[in-house]
């Protein structure tokens, strides 16, 4: 075989001549296909690249809020440019045809996202699609002699989405006060007036009292660990918890326990947790006044005129209540009776007098930085920890600030159903601080009461780990 190849190449006949005339066409001809398929691979790997671009800066921006989706627009058409290369136009810029926002996807990725997913709703649009405009180029190898196309095409899409993981998160939930109001939370959180309405976060009770049947509003930790390990959460500094603003599971049960979990905040060592008070991973706040007569750790609930906690709103002694059934007070409390019990003739923060718009929380941080903290009252309580011994207190985290997820619960129960453990993953509209303005009570009264504060974002929370996460999921 060898020699007959050594052959063929040392013959100077003019057969050589045939054989060269009829292989120089194909050689050619697939050189050139190659060429082409190049070009044609380049111009589909620009289009994506570009496509994949154009989608994760749309995405970055859908965080939920009211004004999401025009961010998004905007980030796409202003915020990348891409050229493509060997479109018959030559150098130019990637172009979208198509933009769709999305509140979710198909479970299978080969399945084509229906028009079921699509939303214009930017509190829903967790993904955005981008689709370019396709791109052409002119084909070396005159296909049209074959009964084709001289102009090959390339397309492309991408599919990004958004989403906001936080860790050392306390396993607890809200329904979204402002859902159906023309009110976001996002919105609350930055109103003076609207953040000093007092909430209570968990009800003791029947059913009236709970968010959905069994729901008391508690989060489902991740491994899904018992009664006892959800408690803890609720004390620990840094609980060992993350979740995902994309779903979160719900917890049932009223877990009677989370009270004395909670209390530690306060200064309050009880039941299960009489044995923290030597953890530093169990501190109370730096400011735990309550209200409360006694020394070390026999205190007791006292009241006025001697002894004053950060009081309710009003309306809550009333039964008069207006907002989320009952759940909700007005923001309207009596700031100066506390002032006057517990700093006399001390200048108070402004918006105490009168009618106040200050809120419970604010009052809290004024009497840390104008250093009031150990001064007492007409009964002599200060807000010093008396029972804690394990070293220094810290202001980071603050331990009257309780990390709590919120949902659209109206919106979840008509789609999902809110009923028991038996909902899948919910997605949250925000993660927020709220701070708790008294210890949970005994008995019949272990309602949790709290101040919404503000909404965790990246950068504006010591809420442990907060990062936004953004990703091509086609």
């Amino acid at each position: 075989m060898r020699h007959t190849v050594e052959q063929f190449w040392r013959s100077n006949g003019a057969g050589v001549a045939i054989y060269v005339a009829l292989l120089l066409p194909v050689l050619i001809g697939g050189a050139v296909i190659g060429v082409d398929a190049g070009r044609l691979f380049t111009l589909q790997t620009t289009l994506q690249n570009g496509a994949d671009a154009l989608a994760l800066a749309g995405a970055a921006e859908l965080d939920r809020k009211s004004t999401a989706i025009s961010r998004a627009n905007n980030a796409i058409a202003t915020l990348v440019q891409n050229k493509q290369k060997f479109d018959a136009s030559e150098l130019t810029d990637i172009t979208v045809s198509q933009v769709r926002f999305l509140k979710g996807l198909p479970a299978d990725d080969a399945t084509p996202i229906g028009a079921s997913f699509a939303t214009a709703d930017p509190g829903e649009a967790r993904f955005v699609e981008v689709t370019v405009t396709p791109g052409t180029l002119n084909t070396m190898f005159p296909v049209s002699f074959l009964g084709g196309s001289d102009v090959a095409t390339a397309a492309a899409q991408a599919v990004a989405g958004f989403d906001t993981a936080v860790c050392d998160f306390t396993p607890v939930y809200i329904c979204n006060p402002y859902e159906g109001t023309g009110t976001t939370i996002f919105e609350a959180a930055k109103s003076a007036d609207v953040k000093r309405r007092l909430i209570a976060l968990r009800q003791q009770g029947g059913s009236s009292t709970q968010y959905g049947p069994g729901n008391y509003g508690f989060l489902e930790p991740p491994g899904n660990p018992g009664a006892n390990a959800l408690r803890n959460m609720l004390g620990v500094v840094n609980p060992p918890a993350c979740f995902l603003q994309s779903g979160v599971l719900l917890r049932t049960g009223f877990v009677a326990t989370a009270r004395d979990a909670i209390n530690v905040r306060f200064d309050l060592y009880e039941g299960p947790m009489s044995g923290t008070k030597n953890n530093s991973a169990y501190r109370p706040s730096q400011n735990v006044r309550k209200g409360y007569s006694g020394n070390n750790c026999s205190q007791q609930p006292a009241a006025p005129p001697d002894y004053s906690g950060l009081p309710r709103d009003a309306c809550f002694e009333s039964g008069t209540c207006p907002f989320m059934d009952g759940r909700m007070g007005d923001g309207n409390w009596n700031c100066q009776e506390y002032w006057a019990i517990n700093f006399g003739t001390y200048p108070p923060p402004p918006g105490c007098a009168g009618t106040p718009s200050v809120s419970r929380h604010d009052v809290y941080r004024y009497e840390i930085d104008h250093g009031l903290v150990g001064n007492p009252s007409i009964g002599g309580e200060t807000g010093a920890p008396q029972c804690y011994n394990a070293g220094a207190l810290g202001d980071d985290p603050d331990r009257r600030i309780l990390y709590g997820a919120v949902l659209n619960c109206q919106q979840l129960d008509a789609e999902y159903g809110l009923s028991g453990g038996s909902s899948p993953p919910l997605p949250v509209e925000a993660f927020a601080k709220f701070f708790l303005t008294e210890p949970v009570g005994s008995g019949s009264d272990q309602d949790i009461f709290a101040e919404l504060v503000g909404i965790i974002e990246p950068g504006n929370s010591s809420a442990g780990l907060v990062r936004d996460i953004v990703q091509l999921y086609r």
